[in-house]
């Protein structure tokens, strides 16, 4: 066997040890306490716990990066709800979004997902206005 084969041998012997000694440490950080703690402080140290990142945490609305995006959906509704509606500048500038993002929304939130009547107009101006029609208002579009 020539030389070089023991040596990579060798090697590779070497690599896994390692990456067993690192597992068994990350296990130990994971499990409990590492296997060479000294006696007199066994019974005295916790495991350690790592909480999750707060944007991981079970997010409902007004917490962490959904916060953002449903007051900004509160918004848009409110002012959608209201009799004179919104139009497509006034629901940018409130949200911050593109147009393509608002359009995308009115579709696939307001009228799909949340079911609501959305009523598109064109006003005497000229500009279309979005707004969410009342009960019994038939002319959803």
């Amino acid at each position: 066997m020539p030389k070089n084969a023991t040596t990579t041998r060798g090697h590779a012997a070497a690599a896994m040890q390692l990456e067993e000694a690192t597992a068994t440490t990350a296990l130990g950080a994971i499990d409990g306490p590492k296997a060479d703690v000294p006696s007199e402080l066994e019974g005295q140290v916790e495991p350690h716990v790592v909480p999750p990142p707060p944007a991981m945490a079970s997010a409902t609305i007004g917490q962490g990066a959904k916060a953002s995006s449903a007051s900004k959906q509160n918004l848009v509704i409110a002012r959608l709800k209201t009799p004179r509606g919104a139009t497509l500048s006034k629901l940018i500038e409130i949200t911050g979004w593109q147009k393509h993002t608002v359009r995308g929304f009115l579709s696939a939130v307001v009228r799909k997902k949340l079911d609501l009547p959305l009523v598109s107009e064109t006003g005497k101006d000229g500009s279309r206005r979005y707004r969410i029609a009342k009960a019994g208002e038939g002319n959803c579009a």
